[in-house]
């Protein structure tokens, strides 16, 4: 009765949780006779609903930035979040965390959100992990000067945002010779 309509199906009620409610109703009369009944209501809890968010395009090594989202109609209800990157790593407690991907690749990143009833749903999204291309830099060589028929040591650095397989580094000498030069993943310099 805390409501009050001439039809009983004008009163309605949003509950922001699930569990068992005693409903009560009473009637009054014009000369305020009063008349009461009461029923129970049984209210099942709803799993949320999940969004992972959008599919994704990312450069391996570089920060790749989640937002996904969910929706309870039990608007009391706790929600535990956890992330599954695809590539073995987790994370908890947040809707918009962040990851970076070492290796290229397409990963299955799963987004699920539990209510504190037991309430599941997960969503997915694919990252689609691409390569860079390496850089090169402070390109050196020592000694600067060169007489013919000396030796000199080329030397510089090398940037790669992917930490899997090798490096390839290819020197065309200028005099028709060339060479190439296998290196680790995760090399920095060459020599």
């Amino acid at each position: 009765w805390d409501e009050t309509s001439r039809h009983a199906d004008d009163c309605s009620c949003t509950y922001a949780d699930n569990g068992t409610y005693t409903l009560r109703m009473r009637t009054v009369d014009i000369f305020h006779q009063t008349n009461t009944a009461t029923t129970e209501v049984k209210i099942e809890n709803v799993a949320p609903e999940v969004d992972a968010g959008v599919d994704q395009t990312a450069v391996a090594g570089t920060e790749v930035r989640f937002a996904g989202s969910y929706y309870d109609p039990g608007t009391a209800d706790s929600h535990t979040i956890k992330w599954d990157f695809g590539d073995g790593s987790t994370k908890s407690g947040t809707l918009s965390p962040t990851h970076i991907y070492p290796n290229t690749g397409q990963y299955k990143v799963t987004l699920t959100v539990t209510d504190n009833d037991g309430g599941k749903d997960a969503a997915e999204l694919t990252v689609d992990v691409v390569n860079s291309a390496p850089t090169l830099s402070d390109i050196k060589v020592n000694p600067e000067e060169i007489n013919e028929g000396d030796m000199f040591i080329l030397s510089g650095s090398i940037s790669d945002s992917s930490t899997g397989g090798t490096l390839s580094l290819f020197v065309d000498w200028g005099d028709g010779q060339t060479v190439t030069e296998e290196f680790a993943a995760g090399t920095e310099t060459f020599s």
